[in-house]
């Protein structure tokens, strides 16, 4: 597979790019462009991948990725990941270029209270979850119906309240200004075999044949860029899933178990602890004990 370097074709007459998603058309595979991101999450729920953060995708999630920062969103196939109630996109985003901003910011000193967020994007940003965030992500949703300065109004306007959101950073490690294109290709078609297969018997050897690296190389590299080991990295996508199936489903724990990749039960569990800090079918309880 390759790595995926998206190059958007602009509208000339359009500061920024607005996307309407569904799950047919989410980015699943490792990829990175060169502009800003806006991606709101209306009624989709699932596991983004930024930067070597992973977590959990929820409905009314904001998140902000600077130009170059590898990134992938990935979900299940239902109703609700494909199209909200009032039957508008489950996900949505806007794009703008970098040099759109820093041009701007020579016109309107103004602006120059979005920098700091700006900057910080760098990492990957998901902003807190408020009914300010949701109310936010309506008036993204808006913008694509505007034209002329009334849609250039109501972009800068967000990005002003947004300054004033409580945010997080994700990634602990700044790569959106990537590396070595080469590596870097070869890095992205390991994860998007990562990503995909997760669940299975996946291989140190397999994946690195696939990154066209020997196993030790491989190892020093992926640690290296994303500042957490491959080993590590599959048991985190694997005990997130487990988490998500705990929490929706009543599938025995040893099912659970096989489904996330684990071939021994005893590791699963192993790796659970490690990972979330109590087992299985302590976490299940606390669940049930927060619904009832």
């Amino acid at each position: 597979m390759d790595s995926k370097h998206e190059i958007l074709q602009w509208d000339e007459s359009s500061t920024f790019h607005h996307v309407s998603c569904d799950n047919a058309t989410l980015h699943k595979r490792w990829h990175y462009h060169e502009e800003f991101e806006f991606h709101y999450f209306r009624s989709f729920s699932g596991t983004a991948f930024i930067g070597n953060y992973v977590g959990k995708l929820a409905p009314e999630s904001l998140f902000l990725l600077a130009p170059c920062l590898p990134h992938c969103w990935t979900g299940e196939t239902t109703e609700s990941n494909v199209k909200s109630e009032d039957d508008s996109p489950a996900d949505f985003l806007v794009l703008f270029p970098e040099e759109v901003i820093v041009g701007a910011y020579a016109l309107f000193p103004e602006l120059r209270t979005i920098e700091k967020m700006l900057e910080d994007a760098q990492f990957g940003i998901e902003f807190e979850h408020c009914p300010e965030i949701a109310e936010i992500g309506e008036l993204m949703l808006g913008v694509k119906a505007l034209e002329g300065c009334a849609r250039l109004s109501r972009f800068f306007s967000i990005l002003d309240r947004l300054t004033k959101c409580q945010y997080r950073k994700l990634s602990s490690l700044n790569l959106s200004h990537g590396s070595d294109p080469i590596v870097h290709e070869m890095l992205s078609r390991a994860m998007d075999y990562i990503n995909e297969h997760f669940k299975e018997n996946i291989t140190l050897e397999r994946v690195s044949e696939i990154a066209n690296m020997s196993s030790a190389h491989f190892c020093r590299i992926f640690k290296k860029t994303y500042g957490i080991g491959f080993i590590d990295y599959v048991n985190s996508l694997r005990i997130e899933h487990a988490c998500e199936l705990l929490n929706n489903t009543s599938n025995p724990i040893s099912s659970i178990g096989y489904e996330c990749g684990y071939s021994n039960i005893s590791n699963f569990n192993r790796n659970f602890r490690k990972y979330v800090g109590k087992s299985p079918s302590a976490f299940r309880d606390d669940i049930t004990e927060i619904i009832n």
